[in-house]
């Protein structure tokens, strides 16, 4: 610990003390003192490093611990300059800017602090720089701020060139810079014959340094990506116009549409988001294709249905992933391949090969997580193989949502003796060696959801109960079960990211938080109704289910299910709100169920605190025996009297069809008595007597006919 002490004189000086926390108690113990300097130290401020605990206090000193208690003071930093501010790149090294803004470097598990600017290493970088004619560099410069970005150090730099001033960003040479000071420091002038020649000294234990073996990266860097190529223009010049760039927006607008809506309850038969959106077309993709081909497509554009896909397979590239995400018990495994520079051979009783270059693997927090390393020595190369497999141990972290609150570690992967000595040429420029930093995070890692798995469960349902009867009015995303058949749900775990769909065989509790008999009518219960509704324990009457499973919660007050169990039995007692549904139609009643699963405090296989609430459509709800009886008395009563007026109808339709008879008689004699009366003129007198005679007889046969049906009638009763 740094102490200040003040003497006799009022004059302050500090020390680094040792001590003894003394935990439990409030006070603090100290062991003893060394004196290093009497230079005053003056501290600044304090840095600190989420990821590997590294703690750092600084002002015209540098004092580092990666326990809080135990600080290693930095020697290289001179004492007679102050620190400004430092910039960490979580990657494993940091920059240091002092007050007269000089840049100094170091990286994090060393002791060893280096200086960037000014150098003479700088001043030659610059001088090649002035060379190529770079714009980036001027002779009049002040640095604005110092950052890091994509694992690089950049400066933001004011330049006046030709009494113009601008703002640039440009790179910092960190690589550049550390392998001139190490060329330039480390020489010697050899004599070979008659002249001398330059040699250098290379620290580096090894000449190759390569990864391999590793998986592929999206499963720990938890990065969705997706294809999205533009559509193929249709034109003899080929250049894109603002008809086909308005397509492409579109789709790519629609794409991410898809993406922020795949989040939904019911799993989709295939694992993808871009299922639904070609699903109806692919039959016609080679029709869309054959259009192409012959320049017939709409607006001379043509979309290509696999240009737009999410990609699941992405290969590593001989590299550590940004980040790794671990979740319970998981592992990450890669080997690293070193050649060495001079083999050591042991002889005696066994031979065997020692390798000059040793791999540690420094971990942030060992009792979170453990690393195993294997090492391979292959005579006939030179080299020496090193498998590394870092593992979550089970012991650090309870429960979390999906990507969140994630407990923050790290893994160092370094060779010994080899840091700010190896360094690799790219096509990017040169890159260090040998100091391989990954952060790792502890939890649920992104983009692991769970679904209710509807194909699986209509499909075992119609198994287990024998039949299958779904709703009058079939809903394809919400399909029916009916109240008498066991139910038997099963749920998935699905991967965003990796596209992977499996069976979730942990433990949950499920529950019915809320319902209605119509989709508008559905209401959220209390918690004190989610207790009676769902609970083993209720006895209110109240239950809307049960189940045969005997495994509850610690207070009893649950069930816990599993893909094991032996199925949920509707019951609706006479207290649930499902009890008694009025149906609205001739069709029996139904009910739909808000069901919320969680397997928080009851599943031990995962980091993952799941939690899925969608709705259940129950049909064929029984009435209650009073409204059952009450129909059943109407429904009787109806019918009766539907008998009674048959009987009373066939009985009385002898009589009626008399009446009718003799009605219909008397109507037929009124209308021929009235075709009687008719007048005429004196010319037409022949006409009338003849017209009368004739109405006459027409009156008088259909009095007769209708006289003898009446008798007729008579007759047969």
């Amino acid at each position: 610990m740094l102490v200040e002490i003040v003497g006799p004189t009022s004059s302050k000086y500090f020390q680094v003390v040792s001590y003894d926390l003394a935990r439990g108690l409030e006070f603090l113990m100290i062991l003893g003192t060394e004196s290093y300097t009497n230079f005053p130290m003056v501290p600044k401020g304090m840095s600190y490093n989420p990821y590997n605990n590294l703690l750092l206090i600084w002002g015209n000193f540098l004092l580092q611990s990666f326990n809080s208690e135990n600080f290693i003071y930095l020697a290289d930093f001179p004492k007679e300059l102050s620190i400004k501010y430092l910039v960490n790149s979580f990657r494993g090294d940091m920059a240091i800017v002092t007050e007269n803004e000089e840049i100094w470097y170091l990286l994090e598990g060393s002791y060893q602090v280096y200086q960037l600017f000014p150098s003479k290493a700088w001043e030659v970088y610059i001088s090649l720089q002035v060379l190529q004619q770079s714009s980036r560099y001027a002779p009049n410069e002040t640095m604005v701020t110092l950052f890091y970005e994509d694992n690089k150090l950049y400066q933001l730099v004011y330049l006046i060139d030709n009494q113009q001033g601008r703002l640039i960003k440009r790179l910092m040479p960190v690589e550049q810079l550390l392998m001139y000071q190490q060329i330039s420091k480390e020489y010697v002038l050899e004599r070979q014959g008659s002249h001398l020649t330059l040699s250098f000294s290379n620290f580096c234990p090894f000449t190759v340094m390569r990864l391999q073996e590793l998986p592929n990266p999206q499963i720990y860097t938890r990065q969705e990506r997706y294809r999205a190529q533009p559509p193929r223009v249709l034109e003899p010049w080929g250049f894109h116009s603002e008809n086909s760039l308005a397509v492409y927006q579109g789709l790519v607008y629609y794409l991410l549409s898809l993406h922020s809506k795949y989040d939904k309850p019911y799993a989709d038969p295939v694992h993808d988001p871009t299922w639904r959106w070609w699903k109806n077309k692919k039959q016609d993709q080679d029709y869309y294709f054959y259009l192409a081909n012959n320049w017939r497509s709409t607006g001379s554009v043509h979309v290509d249905m696999t240009s737009y896909e999410k990609i699941y397979d992405l290969k590593a590239e001989n590299e550590l992933p940004e980040r790794i995400f671990l979740d319970k018990g998981t592992s990450y495994s890669f080997s690293v391949f070193l050649t060495t520079r001079k083999p050591e051979v042991q002889h005696g009783p066994s031979f065997q090969v020692l390798s000059p270059v040793d791999l540690a693997v420094v971990l942030a927090d060992p009792d979170c997580i453990e690393a195993m390393v294997k090492e391979k020595v292959l005579v006939n190369r030179n080299s020496v193989l090193f498998w590394v497999t870092l593992s979550d141990k089970r012991s650090c972290f309870d429960q979390g949502i999906s990507g969140h609150h994630l407990m923050k570690t790290s893994m160092l992967v370094k060779v010994l003796g080899s840091s700010g000595h190896c360094f690799q040429n790219t096509n990017r420029g040169p890159r260090m060696q040998s100091n391989l930093m990954v952060p790792v995070l502890i939890g649920c890692p992104p983009g692991k959801r769970l679904a209710f798995d509807i194909t699986y469960t209509l499909q075992y349902n119609r198994v287990q109960n024998k039949h299958y009867f779904d709703c009058v009015k079939v809903d394809p995303e919400m399909p029916c079960f009916l109240f008498r058949d066991i139910f038997y749900p099963f749920f998935l775990i699905q991967d965003l990211v990796t596209g992977d769909s499996g069976s979730f065989q942990g433990s949950y509790v499920l529950k019915v938080v809320g319902g209605g008999p119509t989709l508008d009518t559905i209401k959220e219960y209390s918690e004190e109704e989610i207790y009676r509704f769902n609970s083993p324990l209720d006895k209110t009457g109240s239950l809307i289910w049960t189940t045969e499973n005997t495994t509850t919660t610690e207070d009893l007050a649950f069930n816990i299910m599993s893909h094991n169990s032996l199925g949920i039995e509707w019951l609706c007692l006479e207290n649930s709100p499902c009890h008694d549904t009025i149906p609205h139609n001739i069709f029996a009643p139904e009910f739909f169920f808000k069901v919320l699963v969680s397997n928080r405090g009851v599943d031990e296989s995962t980091y993952c605190d799941y939690q899925l609430t969608f709705l259940l459509h129950i049909h064929g709800l029984p009435l209650s025996a009073r409204r059952a009886f009450l129909i059943l008395l109407v429904s009787a009563s109806l019918f009766v009297g539907l008998v009674i007026l048959y009987i009373v109808c066939c009985l009385l339709s002898p009589y009626m069809v008399k009446v009718c008879n003799i009605l219909r008689w008397k109507i037929n004699s009124i209308i021929g008595l009235e075709s009687n009366y008719t007048y005429s003129t004196p010319s037409d007198s022949r006409a009338f007597s003849h017209s009368g005679t004739v109405s006459w007889r027409s009156s008088r046969l259909n009095s007769r006919v209708v006289y003898k049906g009446a008798e007729e009638n008579k007759a047969e009763t």
